[in-house]
């Protein structure tokens, strides 16, 4: 019930903002939740919704730590997985 509250009030959006900044911990803990969030079918079709979103994770690649690429690239290999017709 939580996640879908969640995704109803955008927080799939507000954490993505959020990670605009350049703290490692913080990122890392930003990413963390997103990865919990595509767990649920709805918090990926929340972000099939909005492609903006999706370019935002990607600019999180020219991050310097190596363990921040590691979490980006698993989130977004993990919603290619459950996309049809993902790439």
């Amino acid at each position: 019930m939580y996640i879908e509250e969640f995704i109803r009030l955008d927080g799939a959006t507000k954490i993505i903002n959020l990670m605009r900044i350049s703290d490692t911990s913080i990122l890392s803990s930003c990413l963390r939740c997103l990865s919990y969030l595509f767990v649920y079918l709805n918090g990926v079709e929340y972000l099939k919704q909005r492609p903006h979103l999706f370019i935002k994770m990607l600019e999180i690649l020219n991050h310097s730590s190596p363990e921040i690429k590691k979490q980006i690239l698993g989130i977004l290999i993990g919603l290619c997985k459950c996309m049809q017709g993902a790439f």
